[in-house]
């Protein structure tokens, strides 16, 4: 029992190796939910182009913009994207609350209330798409762990996304379980 959960906080800990913020995706059977993971993120020197006027929840299956705006947003081309795509629906919208954040293409996108030029800050974000769980939006594609997105230019930071992994401590309840369930119909039988 030990050993599963070592093994289970070292996968824990290797998940978000890359500095930068994760989208965790997670669902409640119906609706899917993408929440920045308290991760900071290092804009370096980069320095607005302008605000821009984004509302709502994006997200396209072709890689090219993954961001929730809460109105006018700064944005400036500071990255590129991965070429990575782990959807499986066609680009969806939804609602969010919180820091605007994300990508567009090239473009950084960040809230305009971490300034013109934001250097180190820490989106809490969250969009929510109805109607669509974390199975039918990504299928497998987020089984093996993090996939990255967008990567800043200079200083390397990403955005990803990623499944949910339960707390060691939730397996170690599972698990537990699960054994006290197969002890009872063993002594039922």
């Amino acid at each position: 029992m030990m050993l599963v959960t070592a093994s289970i906080a070292c996968f824990a800990l290797a998940q978000n190796m890359e500095a930068g913020v994760t989208w965790l995706a997670s669902d409640d059977g119906t609706d899917l939910t993408l929440t920045t993971d308290g991760g900071s993120f290092n804009a370096g020197a980069t320095l607005t182009d302008g605000t821009s006027p984004f509302v709502g929840a994006h997200w396209t299956n072709d890689t090219s913009q993954s961001f929730y705006g809460t109105g006018n947003v700064n944005t400036q081309s500071a990255g590129t994207t991965s070429g990575l795509d782990p959807w499986i629906v066609v680009g969806i919208v939804g609602t969010g609350t919180g820091h605007s954040f994300g990508y567009f293409t090239t473009n950084l996108v960040w809230d305009t209330g971490f300034g013109d030029t934001p250097g180190v800050f820490t989106p809490v974000t969250t969009m929510t798409f109805a109607g669509v769980t974390v199975a039918t939006a990504f299928g497998t594609n987020l089984d093996a762990g993090a996939v990255t997105l967008w990567t800043h230019g200079t200083t390397g930071d990403t955005i990803s996304v990623a499944k949910v992994v339960p707390e060691p401590s939730s397996m170690v309840m599972v698990s537990l379980s699960l054994a006290i369930l197969m002890l009872r119909r063993r002594q039922g039988s």
